[in-house]
């Protein structure tokens, strides 16, 4: 988990941000940097190049590993040649990860040999297959670097946000989770391993790669799940009720709308559930960055396969890592 070096709503604002900049882009010149949500990201470590060096290079690794030697060996076609990019991606980026557990005691700014985002780099490399290497990271850099310069106006937005807002933190250590937070790479793996097995064997997706890995996370704090449960089947009823009717967006522009919808939701909610609880309840607390794109996963594949199945999916795969992960907590970790 990174530290942003700002507050968890700063950084959702970022975020925000770089959606609507992604949108912009696509729209005008059809040019796409991996995801919506990419910008925002790499916007927020733009001041620390190495990241965003370092998370480029695993994405260009990632489509030549891909193209020159996995494809010519195994049919890669839509969401499969994605897992199949998200997960060649994650593995080079363990190594870099070592590398920089390894040497930050000695060079403290190697940290960033990690990169950033657990997917990005497997989501880079899949544009980098649709539009060309160059292309991409012109994209990546453009939309990453305006993100960032608008983002510095935001840092005076935060003395405005009320106290509690910025009491969530990203990183708790009094919480106690279902499983131990040092095996969420594992999790992650497993999730995008769990979701991508059961697309393929039952066609029923689940919120996305990583919903489970971070679901799985509260299954011993079943209100948490409620809560984001509920911000995702309220962006699922706003989008595809509402403004799906009266604006024409489809594909990415929907997914991106999902995001900035389930910001909002996840946002105004938290406030919500902060101020009847006098902040004795944050839902998915520690985790609050992740949130809104949990609710946002859980609305697309909603959308496209029905909301039930999609909850009914979402919780297979949740009890699934939750179950590895938790037995491999309890053996290795105690």
């Amino acid at each position: 988990m990174h530290d942003y070096g700002v507050s968890t709503e700063v950084v959702r604002m970022a975020l925000a941000l770089g959606v609507i900049i992604s949108i912009l882009v696509y729209e005008k010149w059809r040019l796409t940097g991996g995801a919506a949500v990419v910008a925002g990201y790499l916007g927020l470590f733009l001041n620390r190049p190495l990241y965003i060096l370092v998370t480029i290079a695993l994405a260009v690794a990632t489509y030549f590993l891909v193209q020159r030697f996995v494809a010519r060996r195994m049919f890669l076609y839509g969401r499969r040649r994605l897992v199949v990019m998200v997960l060649v991606g994650m593995g080079l980026q363990a190594f870099t990860g070592a590398a920089a557990l390894l040497t930050t005691d000695m060079a403290p700014w190697l940290v960033g040999l990690y990169g950033v985002g657990f997917v990005l780099p497997g989501l880079i490399a899949q544009d980098m297959e649709r539009q060309g290497v160059r292309l991409t990271v012109l994209t990546v850099l453009g939309t990453a670097g305006l993100t960032f310069l608008l983002f510095q106006n935001l840092l005076a937005i935060k003395s405005n946000l009320p106290v509690f807002w910025n009491s969530i933190a990203f990183e708790d250590k009094t919480i106690l989770y279902s499983y131990h937070t040092q095996l969420l790479i594992p999790a992650v793996i497993v999730s995008v391993a769990v979701s991508a097995l059961l697309y393929e064997w039952v066609a029923v997706r689940s919120g996305g790669f990583l919903t489970a890995a971070y679901a799985a996370l509260f299954v011993l704090k079943p209100l948490h799940l409620l809560f984001i449960a509920a911000v995702g089947i309220l962006v699922y009823f706003f989008v595809t009720r509402f403004l799906m009717r009266w604006t024409p967006i489809f594909g990415r522009t929907k997914f991106a709308m999902m995001v900035l919808t389930g910001l909002v939701f996840t946002w105004g909610l938290e406030a919500a559930a902060g101020s009847l609880t006098q902040n004795a309840f944050i839902p998915f607390a520690g985790f609050s960055v992740i949130s809104p794109m949990v609710a946002a996963l859980i609305a697309n594949d909603g959308e496209r396969q029905g909301l039930l199945k999609t909850l009914a999916g979402v919780t297979a795969c949740t009890l699934i890592v939750f179950a590895a992960v938790k037995g491999a907590d309890l053996l290795i970790l105690g």
